[in-house]
């Protein structure tokens, strides 16, 4: 959803794809994280920047404990 915020994704068929703007995950889910570390690195070349943090910020979280390995396969389309 901060993608698409921030114009990097299409929320609708009809709409714009915004070239410069993108996020790249410099973690992933289980790794180790100190005070100060890049997590995410977000770009933007618009006003959008408030709406993607707010997102990206939402969906991290940051604990002591290893999560749970995630599924390979979350379902199945047929």
């Amino acid at each position: 959803r901060a993608s698409v915020a921030l114009g990097a994704g299409r929320d609708r068929l009809d709409a714009q794809i915004n070239l410069a703007a993108g996020i790249i995950v410099r973690c992933k889910p289980g790794d180790a994280v100190a005070a100060g570390d890049s997590i995410l690195e977000l770009h933007y070349d618009d006003a959008l920047l408030d709406d993607a943090v707010a997102l990206a910020t939402r969906a991290i979280t940051v604990g002591v404990d290893r999560p749970p390995p995630m599924p390979l396969v979350l379902d199945h389309v047929t």
